[in-house]
């Protein structure tokens, strides 16, 4: 199943098991209003997408977003949308709660992480 997400920011680091990895917050776009379908600009749905930096779709994604340091990545300007979609077939899905957020917050871990 494909969802369509906006990047709100990326990072990369080096994670225990899986190595050198690019995580994404995103939110989904979802129906905001009557037949309108929109992102939510608060943490109230965001999620993470995790990836190997060396990945197609992570160099893509990361190529369309502006630096803000060594290893951190956000949308080139403020108002501006980076869309992608992922195929959550594609990925483990787990929930972890998140004191930055207050609530479980859904990790999907590429498939080819493991």
């Amino acid at each position: 199943m494909t969802n369509t997400y906006m990047v709100k920011l990326a990072w990369q680091n080096n994670h225990a098991r899986f190595g050198k990895i690019i995580s994404f917050v995103v939110s989904p776009k979802r129906n905001t209003y009557a037949n309108v379908y929109g992102y939510d600009m608060s943490k109230k749905y965001d999620e993470v997408f995790c990836l190997p930096a060396n990945s197609p779709q992570a160099l893509s994604i990361i190529s369309r977003l502006s630096g803000v340091g060594g290893s951190k990545w956000m949308p080139p300007t403020y108002g501006d949308i980076v869309e992608i979609e992922f195929d959550l077939d594609d990925f483990y899905e787990e929930y972890c709660y998140q004191d930055t957020y207050e609530r479980e917050v859904a990790f999907h871990t590429h498939l080819s992480c493991f």
